[in-house]
């Protein structure tokens, strides 16, 4: 599945050109680093890839189910985290969601008769399954080796 397409994308600033007629392609199995020199124009690029920017020629297009982050240059909260921690914290939804799942199993496990709590676990199961939660962190941690 394509996440994202550039197509002739271009920026300057004034008269520096910063990319001119980039295009490319990044699957869902693709892995991707991106490496420069100091003012190449990474960041710039992540910029017009999220919106932060505009391109002034060229389109950058997103498939809707593609949900991007970068650490920006001015960002210090994620110092303190792996890379791990950083990466799977894109997804705080899912994370919300199963600890809310695990309280709900040790509500369970001291008051096995409490139906409200099976009826919402059985609820949040379910969506957590449809969000993908199950198989997130497993692929995570494939793609991490940890």
């Amino acid at each position: 599945m394509t996440l994202v397409t550039a197509e002739k994308v271009c920026k300057r600033f004034n008269d520096q050109i910063i990319v001119e007629n980039l295009s490319f392609n990044i699957q869902s199995y693709d892995k991707i680093g991106l490496v420069g020199k100091n003012g190449s124009g990474k960041t710039t690029l992540f910029e017009m890839i999220t919106s932060d920017q505009d391109a002034d020629d060229g389109r950058i297009n997103i498939a809707k189910s593609c949900l991007i982050d970068y650490a920006k240059q001015e960002k210090l909260d994620f110092l303190e985290l792996t890379l791990f921690d950083y990466v799977i914290s894109a997804r705080q939804d899912l994370l919300d969601a199963r600890l809310k799942i695990e309280e709900l199993e040790h509500l369970l496990e001291k008051d096995s008769s409490n139906k409200k709590a099976i009826e919402q676990l059985g609820i949040l199961h379910t969506e957590y399954e449809h969000a993908g939660g199950f198989n997130f962190e497993m692929r995570l941690r494939s793609f991490f080796q940890v």
